[in-house]
């Protein structure tokens, strides 16, 4: 199925820098923005198309999956030669969690689009991204973010 379509997402993550490096991601409480486009080459029998935002946390024990967007943004048939595009505009929430890969447990954010086939298996395409915490210049601007008092 998949030689019926392409498709291309592109998520604009923020250089951050960090001490002597630069690391590309979206931090907590920031949006994230992309683009999902669709190129159909044959009609595509479908209920419509799915975007899914979330994270997972995984680690040696069960995956467990916390969708926070689900929401159909395309209904209906595909049909060949007429692309599909998405805007995606996501608030990560500002208490996160962070992407984090430790040594028994995992957290990892996707944006997923999921092509809904009626009596058969979805079509799944998962494109990661990185959760960053928040980073502040000087303890002082963290409290003033936080909206209290700094201790003396």
């Amino acid at each position: 199925m998949s030689d019926k379509y392409k498709i291309d997402v592109q998520l604009n993550p923020q250089p951050i820098p960090l001490g002597d490096k630069v690391i590309s991601g979206f931090p907590v409480a920031s949006h994230v923005e992309g683009l999902m486009r669709l190129e159909v080459f044959e009609n595509i029998n479908c209920r419509g198309i799915w975007l899914e935002i979330g994270y997972r946390e995984h680690g040696r024990g069960t995956t467990s999956e916390n969708e926070m967007v689900q929401q159909m943004i395309y209904t209906g048939n595909l049909a060949a030669n007429q692309p599909v595009e998405h805007r995606i505009d996501f608030l990560i929430p500002d208490q996160g969690p962070v992407t984090y890969h430790g040594q028994n447990v995992n957290v990892d954010w996707f944006v997923r689009f999921r092509i809904d086939i009626p009596f058969w298996f979805d079509k799944r395409h998962e494109y990661p991204f990185i959760v960053l915490p928040l980073a502040f210049p000087s303890r002082h601007d963290a409290y003033q973010f936080l909206g209290v008092e700094m201790p003396r």
